[in-house]
């Protein structure tokens, strides 16, 4: 189940990067008019950069997540819940 939420996780934060990239990459703010004052082309694209670096942090998180899991999984399988496998002297008990 965690491994599902994770991949979910990691394509929802995959297209938000795309969002942001082209916000980023759309060009100058106010192309159709006027332009806006410097102050808020800072904060516009100081903002969009953020989001961009807190959407790539939280992809790494939601990958190192899923493959975590992954590998808990795999280790509850294969060392915790194996079922103990007789030897040939308990077969004659």
């Amino acid at each position: 189940v965690t491994v599902t939420k994770m991949d979910t996780w990691t394509t929802i934060t995959t297209l938000f990067l795309a969002v942001g990239a082209g916000l980023s990459c759309a060009g100058r703010i106010g192309l159709h008019g006027s332009a806006p004052p410097g102050w808020y082309c800072c904060l516009y694209s100081g903002s969009i950069f953020m989001s961009v670096m807190f959407n790539g942090t939280s992809l790494w998180f939601s990958m190192h997540a899923s493959l975590r899991a992954q590998c808990a999984a795999t280790s509850l399988l294969t060392r915790h819940v194996r079922l103990p496998i007789p030897s040939m002297g308990q077969f004659g008990q």
